[in-house]
Parts: C-alpha cells; structure tokens; sequence
C-alpha cells in the first residue's frame, strides 16, 4: 500500500508527514543527507540575513547531484516555478539528449541560462568536439579495425564499457573507441574527472579502480589534486575550449591520459553530476564541496539577478 494513501488529505501537508515521507522513499541514510543539508541551507541563511533563489528547469537536482549540495551550502532556495524571481536560471534535466522548450527560450530572453547550450552529451557528440578542439580521435570502424577496442552505450551514465575483438559487426546504440592504455603501477588503471565551472577548473579528481572493474563506477580510491600538478595550461585551455563548444558551463568531464602517447582523450561529459566521487575521504569531501561552492558563487552568483545582455 502507498504511504499516501494511508494518512488523511490535512495531515500530509504537514512537516512531519513531509519528513515521514522522506525517510520512508529515501531511506534512513538518504534522508539524514538531505537533512543535513536543509540545515546547511538554514545556517547560511541565518547568517546572510537572506537567500537567493536558483530556477532549475525542467528538473531539479536529486538530492545525490553536486548542484543540490552546492545550492544548499550557499543558501540557495531551489525551485521549478516559472513564477519565481530567480537570481539563477540553470537548464536542468537528466538526460543524455535534451529537448528544447519554449519555456526555457523565454527565460533565456529574460537571463542568462547555465548550461542554456548543453543539449547533447552523447558519446557521439563528445567525440566530435573533442577531435575538433584536440585534433585527434578515440572512436573505430569496429567493421575494418582490427584488435581490442572498447564498446559501450552511447548513452550517458550506462557504464556498461567491454572489450571487443574487432573486426565485428556494429550494434546500434553503441559505439566503439580504441582502448586507451590508463593502467598505473601499482593502482590499477586512473580516470581524471575535471569539474568545471565558467573558465575555470578549480581541482581535479584521480579516480583509481581494478584493470578487471575498469568500466565500473565503483572506485578503490580517488584523490583531489591541484589542476596544475594534472594538467598543462596548454591541456587545461583545450578542455575549457572543449566545454564552451558543448555548451557545458556547469558540470564534470571524464578523461584519461595514454601512459603510451602521454596524451589526454575526453571520454565522457556530465551536465548533472552525483558526487562527489564514492571513495573520496571524508575530508577531502567536504574539500571538493567547499571549492565547488566558492566557484559556483564566484562564477555564477554575482549580486542581483543574472540577466541576460541586452
């Protein structure tokens, strides 16, 4: 039987029914991490006298998404009324291939909408902007290569990466790229995700996993470290390029560096990021939250609503 309908119509608007709600579909581990938040979100406000307003369309972030933390350490309210009067406007659905909506062309008339340009993150559309940008190329004719290669969805978030040996024939829905050499003595094999925010790339994360769990989303570990000590500024500029001709204002790019050509390849783009990482210290999670934060609110949150130019 449904929660709902056990309790009368009066009752459920109240906060502790809304509370019950949430422990009951979130769990108790769920809801202690939204609860935690709500009260980041209060202490902020309390403290800043006031609170600004972010307009996510037409999704809001699940509370699991870098942006629902983000927003709630700033002190942000959340909403998806098109009635409000935003501060914010972010374009936010979690999808691979977005569609436009006149809802979100008339607010682009009135702001400036992040990720207003994001429409497309699959992996064939990665693909093309990436070999623009670097000049060079991941994706195989699985028909005329011949050797190991990497097929997987092209849809995002499937992690459902296996190695093939080609020539085979091509199924629809996937695609196939060289496998790209990222093992590391000692670890396994290392993914660099990059989080970007505007023209910036405040910190990089390593994510290390098992040679046999390469494709997986489950890391043995993942450390922070500084862009500088990852990237070259030639590396970094490209992956800003990168981002502008995605339309990516916000949000996290999968990439991994050849230990055979010492060259970067962008493997995968996520406009709306879970995280941080599984596996990442506490410490260091409450790290990357702080540094995500003070760039979004440098990046995005100027004083007074972020209107669009004129």
């Amino acid at each position: 039987m449904r929660l709902a309908a056990i309790f009368p119509a009066r009752l459920k608007r109240t906060p502790l029914y809304r509370f019950t709600s949430l422990v009951y579909h979130l769990g108790p581990r769920g809801s202690l991490s939204v609860l935690r938040y709500k009260c980041l979100y209060v202490w902020t406000v309390i403290r800043a006298g006031s609170s600004k307003t972010i307009l996510f369309y037409p999704e809001v972030p699940h509370q699991s998404h870098v942006l629902y933390k983000i927003a709630h350490i700033l002190g942000c309210k959340v909403t998806q009324s098109l009635g409000s009067s935003p501060t914010l406007v972010i374009h936010y659905q979690d999808t691979t291939k977005r569609v436009e909506s006149e809802e979100l062309v008339q607010l682009g008339r009135r702001y400036t909408v992040v990720n207003g340009g994001s429409y497309d993150i699959s992996k064939e559309r990665v693909e093309s902007v990436f070999s623009d940008v670097f000049g060079r190329s991941t994706f195989v004719d699985p028909q005329k290569f011949c050797g190991p290669c990497v097929m997987k969805s092209s849809a995002n978030g499937k992690h459902d990466g296996n190695i093939v040996q080609c020539p085979v024939s091509a199924e629809k829905g996937y695609i196939y790229q060289r496998l790209i050499n990222n093992e590391v003595v000692g670890d396994g094999v290392l993914d660099i995700r990059v989080p970007v925010i505007g023209a910036s790339v405040p910190f990089i994360y390593l994510k290390y996993r098992p040679v046999s769990t390469r494709f997986s989303n489950t890391n043995t570990r993942v450390d922070i470290a500084n862009t500088a000590d990852v990237l070259s500024p030639s590396e970094c500029d490209k992956i800003l390029a990168f981002s502008r001709l995605s339309g990516l204002d916000y949000g996290e790019i999968d990439i991994v560096r050849d230990t055979g050509d010492g060259l970067l390849y962008i493997l995968d783009v996520n406009n709306t990021p879970s995280g941080p990482p599984n596996h990442l210290g506490q410490s260091d999670h409450r790290m990357a939250l702080a540094m995500l934060s003070k760039g979004f609110q440098d990046e995005f949150l100027r004083e007074g609503p972020n209107v669009a130019p004129r």
